[in-house]
């Protein structure tokens, strides 16, 4: 059973939704400015990705001040795995990946969460929210705009499973 697929099958201690829908909104509308210096020639402060994967929603998060989360609808997940040096890394990467593709993204006031099967990125900068979705099938595909951006995600989303 994957990593996700057990996370989103775990019992809530409550209710699980109300958790993730305010962690969710929390990072998505946290004020640039919050979030420290920013490194030089990057405008994007919060990238994340939002995973339907069926039975639930895992959405990850990376910020520029280290932070880095896994919030899963059906609750649980992982928050301040940005303290460790792999995470810190791989959130690193999925930042720079989301400020170099940041153009195949479309500006947003809305940032919904994806329909099964599919997996939705969002952006925000110093200039505002970015968005985009695709299907997971679509986003496998190197040759698609976001798949580096799945790529870089992914790879986060191993450091935080070899956390435990």
């Amino acid at each position: 059973m994957s990593f996700l697929r057990r996370l989103l099958g775990r019992p809530p201690a409550r209710d699980p939704g109300d958790v993730y829908a305010a962690l969710r909104s929390q990072v998505l509308t946290l004020a640039p400015e919050a979030v420290g210096p920013m490194p030089e020639g990057q405008d994007v402060c919060v990238a994340v990705m939002d995973w339907n994967l069926g039975q639930g929603i895992a959405t990850l998060v990376a910020v520029v001040d280290g932070t880095v989360s896994l919030y899963v609808s059906s609750g649980g997940g992982v928050i301040g795995a940005g303290q460790r040096e792999r995470p810190r890394r791989a959130a690193d990467a999925f930042l720079a990946a989301a400020h170099l593709h940041r153009g195949v993204l479309q500006p947003a006031t809305e940032l919904p969460l994806p329909a099964p099967g599919h997996v939705s990125f969002h952006i925000r900068t110093l200039h505002g929210n970015l968005t985009a979705t695709a299907t997971t099938d679509a986003v496998r595909d190197a040759s698609h705009p976001l798949a580096p951006l799945f790529a870089t995600g992914q790879d986060l989303l191993t450091a935080l499973r070899e956390l435990g």
